[in-house]
């Protein structure tokens, strides 16, 4: 096990986020919780206190995830883009040619078409914004937005299916001059859907000089890219090892290594995330099974970041926060 990963937060956040991919939408027992309230830890500067009522719960909301906002420096807020239920008009979108009877057939919730019964989708949007001295702020700020703006929304089409949930929020936020980075949860759930395979992480990292949004290959050295490659698969084990669906640890090195090198042609362009000195790099997809969710970071060793980004990462450390 690689236990620098597995002691950080984005790793302990990944249990959290498998019970949120897995789990039904009727396990949501708490509106409160249902509506995504960000709980906030903060160093240095105030942000945004839980939403909703749900100020002095501990713990994870029954969906599993576990928001945290901190900041130094730069005051960070969550707003709500789309809070809202949409109520099908099957009946018209059927006449409109919008949804054939077969997909309806094919999805079962919303079939037959009977008067008055329930065919809707719960949707919610939030997205974070930033305010600070730093001369990139505004430029991140058009990003999230817009981000926002692009979502998953409540839809209902015979080539995408019948939505009764789009979700978009925010699950970690970490501004610390010069890097603000967001981790993003993004779920679709269709009327057949019972959890699994419908949840994507998305992480951001920005300059906090420029606004630009970086990637891999501004954080690591571009001759150290082989080396990368070895690194994710050797932290990519913890997650087949999770599986428990290979004999021993060698088993599960091959099968890590087979869906690292799956995906090493996209590191160097792939988002990543900065947190307490340290750099994460998502391994996206359902590679191992819906059930193990598509979250999976694994940390890039500082040996292979470029100088000026390492010295950057010195820079942005925030003290570590209580567990």
């Amino acid at each position: 096990m690689n236990a620098a990963v597995a002691s950080s937060r984005l790793a302990l956040l990944l249990a959290a986020v498998l019970v949120a991919v897995a789990a039904p939408a009727a396990a949501r027992t708490s509106e409160a919780c249902a509506n995504h309230p960000v709980r906030v830890t903060a160093h240095g500067e105030k942000t945004e206190t839980p939403r909703d009522g749900d100020s002095g719960r501990s713990g994870a909301c029954s969906d599993g995830h576990r928001p945290i906002v901190t900041a130094t420096g730069i005051k960070a807020t969550v707003r709500t883009l789309s809070r809202r239920k949409v109520v099908y008009d099957i009946a018209a979108l059927l006449r409109a040619k919008v949804l054939s009877r077969q997909t309806l057939e094919d999805y079962g919730s919303c079939w037959p078409v009977r008067p008055g019964s329930p065919c809707a989708c719960e949707e919610t949007i939030d997205f974070p914004v930033l305010s600070g001295p730093e001369p990139g702020i505004a430029v991140i700020n058009r990003a999230l937005a817009r981000d926002a703006q692009h979502a998953q929304r409540c839809a209902a089409s015979d080539a995408a299916g019948v939505l009764r949930r789009a979700d978009s929020y925010v699950i970690y936020l970490n501004a610390s001059p010069p890097f603000v980075s967001v981790a993003t949860m993004n779920r679709d759930d269709d009327m057949s859907a019972n959890g699994s395979c419908h949840g994507q992480m998305s992480f951001e990292t920005f300059a906090t000089s420029t606004g630009k949004r970086l990637t891999v290959a501004d954080a690591v050295d571009g001759k150290k890219m082989a080396a990368l490659v070895d690194a994710v698969a050797a932290g990519y084990e913890i997650y087949v090892e999770a599986g428990g669906a290979y004999p021993d640890h060698a088993a599960a090195a091959r099968e890590a290594r087979l869906i690292t090198n799956r995906h090493a042609g996209q590191f160097a362009a792939g988002d990543i995330y900065v947190e307490d000195g340290r750099v994460f790099l998502d391994v996206e997809g359902y590679d191992l099974s819906c059930v193990a969710g598509a979250f999976h970071p694994v940390e890039i060793p500082a040996a292979l970041l470029k100088a000026d980004f390492a010295r950057a990462l010195a820079r942005s450390t925030i003290p570590s926060r209580p567990r």
